[in-house]
């Protein structure tokens, strides 16, 4: 996909990858991914795919902000891809937003300052109920003097710490609820948005098909009949009076007309794609609109009708199948409830999800 974008670029996927071990029995089975920044405009487009490549695979994403840039202008890129472009997924309940560094703002003593211009930034970009977890390396932090202010950053970093390390120790569990709301909506999705779309399309592709063959094959009835009214010579008599010339120029005619007629239909079916694709400005709808089109195209091949309403493989059948998924995913959902919730609210988060949905894998950005 890389490469059919940037000619060349396929070749460098290694350079933006490199795989180290751990010998640590917290991330025993896991897989931490340090995803590449996209701010650059050198191959900005073959890193965003890769980051969104990431991000499909993950099970948990941290997004981080700098606290030392207390500016959203000098992130936009972030912002808009990480935070505008996936507040609408199914699985956006992954996506951890947190403020490194925030030992920087003791100096001022402003975090709350720096955390609401930062906010104010995630709901332009139409996350209104987002929360930022504020956290610092110990280590290497800004030394804070005044004790009662250093107590007060450490709590607050300690606090937002244990809640991100008991999301990524609750992973597994989370990952089995998402997988099935997953499903549930791709099965809703099929149901209330590609069908109609597809529907949607193929009638725009029924009108412009019947209005161009109108006017095409109007315009040659009214060029034959205006020949056949002001040509001297007896065209059409003499055709019809031979038998074998006849046939032929019957034969003829079927094949230009069917000829102009599946030429239309591919002209027709061009331009409702290609106003499709141009309505679609986000990447991930760029990928919608790619599995639209071929099953458009699909839709559209000579031997199926202009006038069949329902796209092929969506009978009843179909419809019981998808029927069928949603019914299992309430049943799984009913199942898991059962296995990691508990009225009194004693914790299970030690308990690993049922095989049935797939083995817990760990993944973060």
């Amino acid at each position: 996909a890389i490469e059919e974008i940037t000619v060349g670029e396929g070749r460098r996927i290694d350079a933006y990858l490199q795989l180290k071990t751990c010998p640590s029995e917290q991330i025993r089975g896991k897989i931490v991914i340090d995803s590449p920044g996209f701010d650059a405009d050198a191959q900005r487009t073959a890193t965003l795919q890769i980051t969104n490549h990431i991000i499909d695979l993950s099970d948990l994403v941290l997004v981080f902000f700098d606290a030392r840039h207390p500016e959203p202008g000098t992130m936009h890129d972030t912002l808009k891809h990480l935070v505008e472009h996936t507040i609408n997924r199914p699985d956006s309940s992954k996506f951890l937003y947190i403020l490194n560094q925030i030992d920087t703002t003791a100096r001022e003593d402003n975090p709350e300052d720096v955390i609401a211009s930062w906010q104010r930034a995630l709901a332009q970009k139409g996350l209104t109920a987002g929360r930022f977890y504020r956290i610092y390396n110990p280590d290497a932090a800004v030394p804070i003097e005044d004790e009662n202010l250093r107590s007060r950053f450490e709590t607050k970093r300690d606090i937002d710490l244990a809640e991100i390390h008991d999301r990524m120790r609750q992973v597994g569990i989370d990952r089995a609820y998402r997988i099935i709301a997953v499903l549930e909506q791709t099965a809703h999705d099929v149901e209330e948005r590609i069908i109609p779309t597809l529907q949607t399309l193929l009638a725009q592709w029924q009108r412009r098909v019947m209005w161009l063959d109108g006017a095409v094959f109007g315009l040659i009835l009214a060029v034959i009949i205006g020949a056949t009214l002001w040509s001297p010579y007896p065209f059409w008599s003499n055709l019809l009076n031979a038998p074998v010339w006849r046939f032929v120029a019957l034969g003829a005619a079927v094949a230009l007309a069917g000829y102009i007629h599946f030429a239309i239909r591919r002209f027709a079916a061009g331009q409702v794609i290609a106003k499709l694709k141009k309505q679609v400005q986000d990447m991930r709808e760029m990928d919608f609109a790619d599995n639209i089109a071929n099953a458009f195209h699909k839709n559209t091949r000579f031997w199926r009708s202009i006038f069949l309403k329902q796209p092929t493989g969506w009978g009843q059948q179909t419809k019981r199948e998808v029927a069928a998924v949603l019914a299992e995913a309430n049943g799984y959902v009913q199942a898991l409830n059962d296995n990691f919730t508990n009225p009194s609210g004693a914790d299970e988060a030690s308990q690993e999800p049922d095989n049935r949905t797939g083995s817990p894998k760990e993944i973060m950005v």
